[in-house]
């Protein structure tokens, strides 16, 4: 069981959607949202990364986002807290891309073929247990 909510594994980027379809990824620093993991490969992959509102990993290797310390070892977690309770119909994880030196604006049927995340959980807590949202497993 992991202890995040939401949370991924490997250097992936949760966008988290409210009922309304405005993406709160890009509020989630203001709205008072701090993110922890398990671990940070260095200061040049912060998990902060996860909730700066950059879906494309812009700027890769140089604060663009998260990657773990423990290469091919796993379980690994990324976090969001938020400082009051909030309720999603939607979380979308976007992966590092095949060509992440040049990224583009993600959708949600890109594919990639190298670096993205193969399997991860996506959790929340419900007030009493850590609840899955869904699985993806390679």
């Amino acid at each position: 069981r992991k202890s995040a909510s939401p949370q991924v594994r490997k250097s992936a980027s949760p966008q988290v959607r409210k009922h309304d379809p405005t993406p709160v990824a890009v509020l989630l620093m203001v709205a008072g949202a701090t993110a922890s993991a398990s671990s940070s490969f260095s200061a040049a992959y912060p998990v902060a990364a996860i909730i700066d509102g950059d879906r494309k990993g812009l700027n890769w290797g140089n604060g663009g986002g998260w990657n773990d310390a423990t290469i091919n070892a796993f379980p690994d977690w990324a976090r969001i807290d938020f400082d009051t309770p909030h309720w999603f119909n939607q979380v979308s994880v976007y992966t590092l891309q095949d060509n992440f030196p040049n990224p583009v604006e993600p959708t949600d049927t890109m594919l990639f073929t190298q670096w993205g995340v193969t399997a991860f959980e996506v959790q929340v807590w419900n007030g009493a247990n850590w609840v899955s949202m869904g699985t993806v497993s390679n």
